[in-house]
């Protein structure tokens, strides 16, 4: 017993104390929807899985230059700390907004621009970095040389199009979350798609998107296979204003206003799940078709 409390002990004089476990995050386990880089700087990310309290994320604009295999020096990096009770898959976190942001100075500061620049999401350190996910907003690629202060090497680990997204340069963006896929790999290869964004070079973009609810990223966890089918219009409760129809596996079908009209178009296939919006509330249901 008092080798245990001593490793404890130890540990608490440490970065990280011995009460909170972090959670390792995997290449796409966060995503970004929307930012500003027209001062003041503004951004907002997606947990595409459960985090733990007190797990840290690392986020950084300086390019990652792959002739050096280190990031380019002059600038620095922020460091976001889940709070208390953790995060759950379909959570946006916004910056500055939303506590738990410390700006951290390397060789300078965090700070994006107008003319170009990135946001990278890593764990580990800052000199030695594991990729979680990648943005470039410049030249709607990823540079391999002559990395400069708007530009980047697409960082190690990550797949273009999917762990890593590069867009044009219109420096206020938000994804349009209408018929965004609910199933984590669909949706990171979805948002990609740069016509799926409202984007301004003039206008700054409201962030967060509050008319966004992106909680059935977890759909699977939220379905009870064991309750009994209900395979009549009674399956929806009345008051609803939207209904969002997915194949099972996540792919957006169609958006309709009528649960009638849904259930006549939706006849090649058993099983569909509806994204049902109330004025007050959205629920998930599957529904398996007679």
């Amino acid at each position: 017993m008092r080798k245990i409390l001593w490793l404890c002990s130890i540990a608490l004089l440490s970065i990280h104390p011995c009460a909170f476990a972090q959670t390792t995050l995997q290449p796409g386990d966060v995503a970004v929807i929307g930012y500003n880089f027209k001062d003041p700087d503004q951004f907002s990310f997606i947990f595409l899985t459960d985090v733990a309290a007190g797990t840290e994320l690392l986020i950084t604009d300086c390019g990652y230059d792959l002739a050096t295999n280190a990031f380019r020096v002059g600038e620095g990096y922020l460091r976001y700390t889940v709070p208390a009770g953790g995060k759950k898959i379909g959570q946006v976190v916004t910056y500055p907004e939303d506590g738990g942001f410390v700006k951290i100075g390397v060789s300078g500061f965090f700070g994006l621009t107008v003319d170009g620049d990135q946001l990278l999401f890593f764990q580990g350190s800052f000199f030695a970095p594991r990729f979680i996910y990648a943005l470039t907003v410049s030249t709607d690629t990823w540079l391999s040389e002559a990395i400069t202060n708007n530009t980047s090497s697409l960082p190690p680990g990550l797949v273009d199009g999917v762990t890593a997204l590069a867009q044009t340069k219109i420096v206020n963006s938000r994804l349009d979350c209408t018929g965004v896929a609910i199933d984590k790999s669909l949706f990171l290869t979805q948002i990609t798609d740069e016509s799926r964004w409202i984007r301004s070079n003039t206008t700054r973009i409201e962030l967060p998107d509050i008319t966004c609810n992106y909680t059935p990223l977890g759909f699977e966890s939220k379905i009870d296979d064991s309750d009994p089918v209900i395979k009549n219009n009674s399956i929806i409760e009345v008051g609803y204003t939207q209904l969002d129809v997915f194949d099972v596996d996540g792919t957006y079908n169609f958006t309709s206003t009528n649960l009638e009209n849904a259930l006549n178009t939706i006849n090649r296939k058993k099983i569909y799940i509806f994204k049902v919006y109330y004025p007050d509330k959205m629920e998930v249901r599957k529904i398996i078709l007679e």
